[in-house]
Formats: structure tokens, C-alpha cells, sequence
């Protein structure tokens, strides 16, 4: 007999993020959780604030696949995602970078890299 378990029951991975900086691009990497197995992690702004730079991503939801003929794809399910960027006029002092969503821990994940 098989036994069958439920997504619920098995561990979960934390939502985590690191900046890598390189001259002047700099890369974001993370890992966070969407509610269906199609959604991403896309760019929501990017604030320079004096010598601080910010880069906050969200989730987003594709519409196309949330549907009834579809129940395997409801999740929550850990995505990895990258975001890459360049500095203009030099880098800034530090960088901070931030995710948010409804499935990602506490209300989201923030990480500060000092340049």
C-alpha cells in the first residue's frame, strides 16, 4: 500500500534572499512562495534614497492556470527567482533587497548588503 501525503504535511523551505555585487552589477537571488505552481516573482520598484539603493520584488499571480481543471497547481510552491541590475553614477553605500507576498514569511524577506 502506498501511502499518500498531503503538501501540507511535508517541510517547508524558508523564503531567503542574497545579494551578489560585481563592479557595478549587482544580482538578487532569492527563493519565496506563490500560491499556484504558475505564478512568479517580478520587479516592483527600484528607490534610491541618498546613498541607499532598494530593489523590492513581489509575487504575482498568472491568471491563465488558476483554474478548477487545474487543482495540482494550488500550492504554496517554492520558486527561485534572480533579479539583475546595473549601477548608474556609481554604486551607492548599500543595498537593500526586499520580497513580499501573501504566501511569503511573516509579511516579507529583507536583506542589506553594505557597498
Amino acid at each position: 500500500m502506498v501511502e499518500e501525503r498531503r503538501r501540507d504535511s511535508m517541510f517547508r523551505l524558508d523564503d531567503q534572499l542574497s545579494i551578489g555585487v560585481e563592479d557595478t552589477r549587482f544580482e538578487v537571488r532569492g527563493r519565496g512562495h506563490v500560491e499556484w505552481e504558475c505564478d512568479t516573482v517580478g520587479l516592483r520598484t527600484v528607490v534610491i534614497d541618498g546613498r541607499h539603493a532598494r530593489v523590492y520584488a513581489e509575487t504575482r499571480t498568472i491568471e491563465s492556470c488558476r483554474t478548477p481543471d487545474n487543482p495540482e497547481g494550488r500550492g504554496p510552491w517554492a520558486i527561485s527567482f534572480t533579479i539583475s541590475g546595473r549601477f548608474e553614477g556609481g554604486r551607492p553605500d548599500a543595498l537593500t533587497a526586499s520580497i513580499q507576498g501573501p504566501f511569503i514569511d511573516n509579511s516579507g524577506v529583507f536583506v542589506t548588503k553594505s557597498l
